[in-house]
């Protein structure tokens, strides 16, 4: 009986083995596919919400930040009470490069999205494998309400992706500087050093968007 548990053990085991080297194998194919079929579903989604009654018209928060937006673009710098300024500066930068229309932002957003689903593979790939990773961005690609905030003019989209981003970007910082301590370099000479700045600064950024609704940041 303990020789069959232990023969037992050893095949799931190898299997194991044989699936993580699978993913390995094919993460180039893999993840392009994942993060092409997420562009698929937004745009469908998309696609869908502009033939339903809501895409019509703007939502109440939609409209307050195509207002601001379009103020923006006049030369007009404001700020309104318990709204987030980046997200209006963000879709004024976008309809001064392509035009005044909100389906510019939900593209934007649509983007965003995917780039957040790429940084939550990233995200679960350092924390544990591969293999976890494509799973938590299978969840992400399909979880409706981030589908649903990628095809609005929104706050969200935005906000996760610059969330998703700055968690990352501290992941591979803490790696970095776990390394080089392995290595036995002083702390103040690690490479992740350097790194400290852009992060702080990447996190003043993301912090623009939700700890500052006032506008306290900006005129």
């Amino acid at each position: 009986m303990k020789k069959s548990k232990k023969k037992e053990i050893a095949a799931k085991a190898r299997e194991s083995v044989h699936r993580l080297s699978f993913v390995d194998g094919n993460i180039h194919f893999i993840l392009p596919a994942l993060l092409l079929g997420a562009l698929l579903v937004r745009i469908l989604a998309f696609m869908n919400f502009s033939h339903s009654l809501y895409g019509d018209f703007l939502l109440w928060d939609e409209r307050v930040y195509q207002t601001w937006a379009s103020h923006i673009l006049e030369g007009k710098l404001f700020v309104i009470h318990d709204f987030s300024p980046f997200p209006a500066y963000v879709m004024a930068a976008v309809y001064w490069l392509v035009g005044n229309d909100p389906d510019y932002v939900r593209a934007v957003n649509i983007i965003f999205g995917i780039f957040t689903c790429l940084f939550i593979y990233f995200i679960g790939r350092d924390l544990a494998n591969r293999t976890v990773g494509l799973l938590a961005c299978l969840i992400a690609a399909l979880y409706k309400p981030f589908v649903f905030f990628s095809i609005t003019i929104l706050k969200e989209s935005l906000g996760l992706f610059l969330f998703s981003a700055t968690i990352f970007l501290f992941i591979s910082l803490m790696k970095d500087m776990d390394a080089s301590a392995v290595q036995g370099e002083k702390r103040e000479d690690l490479p992740g050093k350097g790194y400290k700045k852009w992060i702080r600064s990447y996190g003043r950024t993301a912090r623009i968007d939700y700890l500052y609704p006032s506008g306290h940041l900006l005129p």
